[in-house]
């Protein structure tokens, strides 16, 4: 059975092993964490790769864990920029737009207020959408203008500045580029079969399938679902951190 630690046993799983773990896989809900400051888990995710960090244990992630970060930063990306938008030109705005904004400014400040993160859905951003493409000049609409004035390069940035502060290294799932701490293939069936034991989002499955079909000995979340998952699992030697505040 894996172990679930929290983050204060972290220096102890480590010290205690005989050799120094060959690697950490880090999940989207940790690496977030670490990257958005207003997030709850911050200084956890933080105070984790510190401890990392000393004692030499290289961090990994992949293209499923980064492309569910990119969406992420998609999601709290969207409404600052909205708020942004709000606040620098709210006296050329659609008075309707301009109280919709409001709302979602007012949402957001009791979020933050609440030491949350404000994200919003999709359904929420397509509303948003089909209100500001009302509005259209020179060929392009208020929408596509939104998303160049607000968006551009802020989301990549937010990769990119991450994956070099934090030194993240990439584990490649391509059948020509296998990585050596990749000990047995990565398949679809074996994600799909998580899913239907455990009741997880595949995306949940995906970074636990990819963690028991390595060599890497430690997984970092802050995800509740991916932790009881791991727990269940007979992954002998291997240990799942989260922070504190959500061990039992």
């Amino acid at each position: 059975m894996c172990e679930v630690k929290g983050l204060s046993y972290l220096d102890q799983v480590v010290s205690k092993r005989s050799e120094t773990p060959q690697g950490c896989l880090v999940d989207t809900s940790l690496l977030f964490a670490l990257s958005y400051p207003l997030d709850v888990f911050n200084e956890d995710a933080e105070a984790a790769f510190r401890i990392l960090s000393e004692n030499s244990i290289p961090v990994f992630t992949n293209v499923n864990i980064r492309t569910e970060f990119i969406e992420l930063h998609r999601r709290v990306a969207i409404p600052e920029g909205l708020i942004d938008l709000l606040d620098d030109q709210e006296g050329g705005l659609d008075g309707h737009l301009v109280q919709k904004l409001k709302s979602l400014r007012t949402r957001y400040r009791k979020a933050n207020g609440e030491g949350k993160t404000f994200k919003l859905s999709d359904r929420e951003i397509k509303s948003h959408r089909d209100m500001l493409t009302e509005f259209e000049g020179n060929g392009i609409d208020g929408w596509e203008v939104f998303c160049k004035d607000y968006l551009t390069g802020a989301i990549q940035k937010e990769w990119d500045t991450t994956e070099r502060e934090w030194n993240l290294n990439f584990l490649s799932l391509r059948s020509t580029e296998k990585h050596p701490l990749i000990s047995d293939e990565v398949t679809w069936e074996g994600m799909v079969e998580l899913v239907e034991k455990f009741g997880i989002g595949a995306m949940d499955a995906m970074i636990l399938n990819l963690f028991r079909c390595s060599r890497l000995e430690v997984l970092l979340t802050a995800d509740s679902d991916l932790a009881y998952a791991a727990e269940k699992l007979k992954l002998n030697g291997k240990v799942v951190i989260v922070p504190d505040a959500l061990c039992s």
